[in-house]
């Protein structure tokens, strides 16, 4: 593997694109958002570097189409020079979508950079850096895939960080990782790193932490000189309540760690309630009266009009180059807010849900929740969320 020659002291890092054909919502009134959100990366950061750094979930599952994934790839090789991936737990399937295009077209390949078990036995002496590490004329860049063991984890992290200091470098070293930290998760659960494992592992080197899965952006300084954990979150809202929250790509300087944040934003989101609109029957102007229009090259703005659950009223939606609109009851909203508990199972959630009501009548509510939503996936996984559920460990 041969050394990189960019020309360019930055590179752009990225992680949880979830490139997939419709948004949150799983409606065909909105597409786009995934590619567009990594194409506006790109060309926001045009002239600034040559190089993307993918800390993993680059597509979603088996969601995408065989046309995103060859439009996102091509788009990639055109617009950057240097590629580097890792594989998140989205892109753990079978057959794999890099894979794939890895075996039939070379010239279209992404780097992806896997760690060997073999190094994690006793006698596996020392790694070949010019085969296991990407390295810049700056920094050294080390991956490790989506891996759901903490131990596993923990002892690749050890002995590539004790290989990089036998270099005795001032290059500073990146790891890429895709795992959940607990200081981003929130609460408790499976497979996860803290900040302190991150201290006690890399001590106080130039050693920069770039991890997905978590999709919330945040940079956590862990040592004296700098060194931070960060999380650059996800390019586009990948659920209700992440709506409105601003998007950013980190466009990173190898010598210094610095972060610049690059926009990714294309639509905006708006939520509103129908009590708030003036005349239902004129949406569109109403809309573009209170001020919702997008910005000229963004998609339509996504609108949300929550009904009460006896309205009588006549309103009809828009889908149109301006606005697209979701009409939900407040029934779905209700039954999707968070509700905080300190249940650890399933069943133990429901059964404090449920607690001190007609059980019949709010297992009803739950169900006409399931039937009006436009993903429920999403909204179950809501639900477990807000009730806090964990996996078992």
């Amino acid at each position: 593997m041969s050394i990189l020659t960019s020309q360019y002291d930055k590179f752009l890092y990225t992680a949880d694109n979830h490139i997939k054909k419709r948004t949150w919502t799983n409606s065909a009134l909105l597409q786009e958002d995934a590619i567009w959100a990594l194409t506006t990366l790109g060309d926001s950061v045009e002239n600034k570097t040559d190089t993307i750094v993918i800390g993993g979930d680059l597509f979603d599952t088996n969601r995408p189409t065989s046309k995103d994934v060859i439009d996102t790839i091509f788009y990639l090789r055109y617009k950057f020079k240097f590629i580097h991936y890792i594989r998140g737990n989205h892109d753990s399937v079978d057959p794999s979508f890099i894979g794939a295009i890895n075996d039939n077209d070379a010239e279209i390949c992404l780097e992806i950079h896997e760690p060997d078990a073999a190094y994690l036995q006793p006698d596996a002496g020392d790694l070949d850096l010019g085969v296991s590490y990407r390295t810049t004329p700056e920094a050294y860049i080390l991956g490790i895939p989506y891996i759901n063991n903490t131990k596993d984890l923990v002892g690749y992290i050890s002995y590539y960080v004790a290989q990089w200091r036998k270099l005795k470098t001032d290059k500073p070293l990146y790891l890429l990782l895709h795992t959940s930290f607990k200081h981003l998760l929130g609460f408790d659960g499976a497979y996860q790193l803290t900040v302190d494992d991150i201290k006690n592992l890399c001590g106080n080197d130039p050693i920069y932490v770039l991890t997905g899965h978590i999709h919330t952006r945040d940079t956590t300084v862990y040592n004296e000189k700098g060194a931070y954990i960060h999380s650059p979150g996800s390019t586009y809202p990948l659920s209700s309540d992440a709506m409105g929250i601003p998007c950013y790509g980190s466009l990173i300087t190898y010598a210094t760690g610095e972060i610049e944040n690059i926009p990714c934003d294309v639509r905006k989101y708006v939520e509103l309630s129908v009590e708030d609109i003036r005349d239902p029957l004129h949406l569109e102007t109403e809309l573009l009266r209170a001020g919702y229009k997008p910005d000229k090259g963004c998609l339509p703005t996504y609108v949300r009009i929550i009904l009460p659950e006896d309205y009588g009223g006549q309103i009809t939606g828009i889908n149109n180059e301006n606005f697209v609109t979701h009409l939900v009851s407040k029934t779905a909203v209700k039954a999707a807010q968070a509700i905080q508990s300190k249940a650890y199972t399933f069943n133990e959630a429901i059964a404090e849900e449920l607690l001190g009501v007609d059980n019949s009548e709010m297992l009803l509510d739950m169900a006409n929740a399931l039937l009006l939503s436009d993903d429920q996936v999403q909204l179950l996984d809501d639900w477990l969320k807000a009730w806090q559920v964990r996996k078992a460990t």
